[in-house]
């Protein structure tokens, strides 16, 4: 008996894009069980375009649910996995894509391994106007063992994109939910089911991602000290390793990756004129990783910031 399959959206104001994440869930070459809404109180057409596309497409399973209030952006996720009836779970992005036949890819895995708990992919980048701008680099599927949190971090660029991920819900059941206390806690969520149980990456895009000015990741929206905790709770992550020698690794790699991103913060908000806060940034990246300073690419971003007024 095959395995049953949900495609979540949580949404909030997505009218842009809905309609290439709904159309791009019904062309998979695997048709799902369920598509599974969750509005957030959009206050733009989502809503009217979702019902159109239900109408017109009678024969999808969608469930279409509406939060009473707006719970915010995680918290909504949450409701997508609490709603959730089917074996696999997919959370995608109400901006992104699934590649066609990235449905068929996932069971064919989870048939082979039933002990994994998800499996994420690569993805392609894509512009708003839905134009892919940057393609991922073929490699092979990777299987990471139980506890296999160094070599995670090391071969996945610390984190798996959410939309690229099929949760088997057997295992997500038993690790619970996406920490609400912090910003982007899908970075952490893998590694907690890691702890438990085996997962994979499919070594090909298995989805386009999408990149544009009003996602609500943009830097200027998440407050200083919200963006430090997340980092905080990241670098906990190396206590999780098994032996000293292996947590001291994971540890001083997660203090570099740090140091990049607020590298790459500062720059940003450097050039929207947010100086003092492009230089705390700098200086928090500098405190974790003192070496970053000696590094050739960041003095010439730090040149570059300079002469940009």
């Amino acid at each position: 008996m095959r395995k049953t399959v949900t495609i979540a959206i949580p949404i909030y104001n997505g009218e842009k894009y809905i309609s290439e994440a709904l159309y791009s869930i019904l062309n998979q070459t695997l048709k799902v069980d369920k598509i599974l809404i969750s509005d957030n109180q959009s206050t733009d057409n989502t809503f009217k375009i979702v019902n159109a596309f239900i109408e017109k497409h009678p024969e999808v399973n969608i469930q279409l649910h509406q939060n009473e209030v707006n719970i915010g952006c995680d918290p909504n996720f949450n409701k997508c996995i609490e709603l959730c009836a089917t074996d696999f779970l997919v959370l995608l992005g109400s901006d992104d894509r699934l590649k066609p036949d990235s449905v068929e890819k996932y069971l064919k895995l989870f048939e082979e391994r039933p002990d994994i708990a998800l499996i994420g992919g690569l993805f392609d980048s894509i512009d708003h106007n839905g134009k892919i701008f940057k393609t991922a680099n073929k490699k092979s599927t990777i299987i990471f063992q139980r506890g296999d949190i160094l070599e995670f971090m090391k071969q996945t660029g610390f984190y798996m994109q959410h939309s690229t991920i099929m949760y088997n819900m057997k295992y997500t059941r038993t690790i619970g939910y996406f920490d609400e206390n912090y910003i982007a806690p899908d970075e952490r969520f893998s590694v907690e089911h890691l702890i438990k149980y085996p997962i994979a990456q499919i070594g090909e895009a298995v989805a386009d991602v999408r990149f544009h000015p009003t996602q609500v990741t943009s830097y200027e929206r998440i407050r200083f000290d919200e963006k430090i905790l997340h980092f905080k709770a990241n670098l906990k992550m190396s206590e999780l390793e098994s032996t000293i020698e292996r947590k001291k690794e994971l540890n001083k790699l997660l203090r570099i990756w740090i140091s990049k991103q607020c590298v790459s913060i500062g720059r940003n908000i450097w050039i929207k004129n947010s100086k003092k806060m492009a230089l705390k940034y700098w200086l928090f990246g500098i405190k974790h990783n003192p070496r970053i300073i000696f590094n050739h690419q960041f003095f010439k971003i730090i040149i570059n910031s300079l002469l940009y007024r």
